[in-house]
């Protein structure tokens, strides 16, 4: 498999339509959002004792917003007219940015800079084992390729294996990727199939592994391992900090207007909150604002053995509390408390942070324990 780099930034015409429609849709909901603050203002003057003025406002928004909606709709249909070619790596990352917070945006809308679900890597095959690598919230498959991870795929390789990497929406429901993954796993043809998701990608995982077993799906059968690595499964306090910056401008009527453009971040950031898993967590959550816990704790199959990996950024276990990864807690990573995770096998690193669980050495030093393969990386790597 090759891996592309490269220094210059080119994007291709699908990418700047993509470029183009979003930035008009962000202009619509700006729009519409100033026409609300400016409705609230003049009701709140004595200027908004005349209602012919607030009726003639509104107009003027509304009819500036979908001046910018209906070429942004036209340009999404241009975009996806066009055929679409293998990008940059500067390129991948922005689009990939731009899927993990506004993905379901980019879905409704059509827009071409949206990710469908596909493997990367290598081509399975009946007689081999599959190691499913998934990526994270704002990443893509190939963040993954750093030295120290690259010569654990050379590893898995060397003994077997066909190692391939998911590229996905991030921004999408994680109970919706989960479903994907699920029905794109029904399609693959390997003799066993390893799962091991960075941050959300674990998330992603078990969710997959719950719904393809509660479709009867047969690839359930395949999965003998899946790793968690650095998974918020009791969420992100990064995400239930936002929730309540965009709580607090509920409290004036001025302000109010505002969490219009805070809930246009994506459903995948509102599922972090609490590290939601299926659709009916969210129904039970019901508006965007909400600040219970509702989630439905899903049980580990037994026949699948779990790898919980955490990581803190305090040195050692001195530390009267252990530090955040940056945006996942130890207890999170670690899924303490979880009901039913007693055969979960959980290890903590200690020193590093959030993105440096994909490339540390010492994370697949011990991968390769767990999963009984020796591996090519070393402390230098």
């Amino acid at each position: 498999m090759k891996t592309q780099s490269s220094s210059s930034f080119s994007p291709d015409a699908r990418f700047l339509l993509g470029i183009s429609q979003l930035s008009l849709s962000l202009a619509s909901e700006l729009s519409e959002t100033v026409g609300e603050m400016h409705g609230v203002i003049r009701r709140s003057t004595p200027l908004g004792l005349l209602p012919e003025h607030t009726s003639i406002a509104r107009r003027v928004y509304a009819l500036l917003a979908k001046g910018f909606q209906v070429p942004a709709h036209l340009l999404g249909r241009a975009g996806r007219n066009l055929s679409p070619r293998e990008v940059d790596a500067m390129t991948l990352s922005v689009q990939a940015a731009i899927n993990g917070v506004f993905g379901d945006l980019l879905l409704r809308q059509d827009n071409p800079l949206a990710f469908s679900m596909s493997m990367h890597g290598d081509k399975p095959k009946a007689d081999k084992p599959l190691m499913l690598f998934v990526h994270g919230l704002c990443l893509h498959d190939r963040s993954w390729h750093k030295p120290a991870h690259l010569a654990f795929a050379e590893s898995l390789r060397q003994q077997g294996f066909c190692v391939s990497y998911l590229r996905y929406n991030s921004g999408l429901p994680i109970a919706d990727n989960g479903r994907l993954l699920a029905d794109l796993l029904e399609t693959v043809d390997a003799s066993r199939i390893v799962l091991a998701g960075h941050s959300m990608g674990g998330l992603i995982s078990r969710s997959a592994l719950h719904q393809g077993e509660e479709s009867g799906h047969r690839f359930v059968e395949k999965v003998s391992h899946l790793a968690a690595i650095g998974s918020p499964h009791h969420g992100a306090d990064a995400e239930r900090i936002g929730n309540y910056s965009n709580r607090l401008l509920t409290m004036t009527r001025w302000s109010a207007p505002l969490t219009r453009l805070g809930n246009l971040r994506s459903a995948a950031i509102h599922d972090l909150r609490f590290g939601s898993l299926l659709n009916s967590d969210r129904d039970r959550a019901g508006h965007m604002l909400h600040t219970h816990d509702p989630r439905e704790p899903i049980p580990i199959p037994e026949n699948v053995a779990h790898y919980f990996v955490g990581a803190t950024r305090s040195k050692d276990n001195t530390e009267k509390k252990l530090r955040s990864d940056l945006l996942v807690t130890p207890k999170s990573a670690l899924a303490e408390d979880y009901p039913g995770t007693d055969a979960v096998v959980r290890e903590l690193h200690y020193g590093i942070d959030h993105m440096q669980l994909m490339w540390d050495a010492d994370v697949y030093v011990r991968l390769g324990k767990w999963l009984g393969v020796a591996t090519l990386v070393g402390d230098g790597d």
